[in-house]
């Protein structure tokens, strides 16, 4: 076997194991895709706008964050501080300054003494 017909094999390896991980949706989006190098460019553009696409979401999540009428409020800053460790594992920057701004901001009128304390 000439070098070619090697890396064709081994090439042919690395889209098996590639293919028999996904299911049939998954394998249809990549079905045009050789060799195996362009499935995982392939692959990897669809996840980066997911990625991206997650970022807006969890961003936007926050941004609208506002406390349930039945929550206490440390249900509330724990949900709070779950969606900004959501953020922060997705790349993206919030301060605890914004943290807590986004927190009272959005607190029932009866907890308003907590802005002065």
């Amino acid at each position: 076997m000439d070098e070619m017909e090697v890396l064709v094999i081994k090439d042919a390896s690395v889209m098996f194991v590639l293919t028999s991980a996904m299911d049939f949706k998954q394998i249809a989006i990549i079905e045009n895709c050789s060799p195996s190098f362009d499935i995982m460019q392939k692959l990897d553009s669809i996840h980066q706008q997911k990625s991206d696409f997650n970022k807006i979401t969890l961003l936007e999540k926050f941004h609208w964050l506002k406390m349930e009428l039945s929550e206490s409020v440390i249900c509330y800053i724990s949900r709070a501080e779950n969606v900004v460790k959501q953020i922060r594992d997705a790349g993206e920057t919030i301060t605890e300054t914004a943290l807590v701004t986004r927190i009272l901001r959005t607190l029932p009128e009866k907890f308003r003494n907590f802005w002065q304390a």
